[in-house]
């Protein structure tokens, strides 16, 4: 039962990921990025209080500054810089990744939370 749970955070999590992909890209053909700040907070919220009762607890502190960051912005009405939209991308990429290994093989989460701290 808990892996068709677990199943599902993942899968929910790859299409939530994924359709920020899509804004981001929406966003070079002109569209509003209020929709992309909505997406993008959610989504790290989302990851960071479910992502711990799957084995995943690594991945609610990867988040963490980009959730902050779309919380912000989702409170002020103003749209994610292009350092962010890098950042972003980065830890799309990364979390995807993640989700294919367990939190015991995950070394460079230190790292990992330097490089994204960077961004935001």
């Amino acid at each position: 039962m808990i892996d068709r749970i677990r199943d599902t955070f993942i899968n929910e999590t790859v299409a939530n990921l994924n359709n920020i992909i899509r804004k981001i890209e929406s966003l070079k053909k002109g569209e509003d990025c209020r929709e992309l700040v909505e997406v993008v907070y959610k989504t790290m919220h989302f990851i960071k209080g479910t992502a711990p009762m799957f084995g995943y607890s690594t991945l609610g502190d990867l988040v963490l500054p980009v959730e902050a960051a779309g919380k912000m912005l989702f409170e002020s009405d103003k749209c994610f810089d292009d350092k962010q939209l890098k950042g972003i991308n980065y830890v799309v990429a990364l979390i995807m990744d993640l989700l294919t290994k367990s939190d015991y093989e995950l070394h460079d989460i230190e790292k990992e939370k330097e490089k994204i701290s960077v961004f935001f």
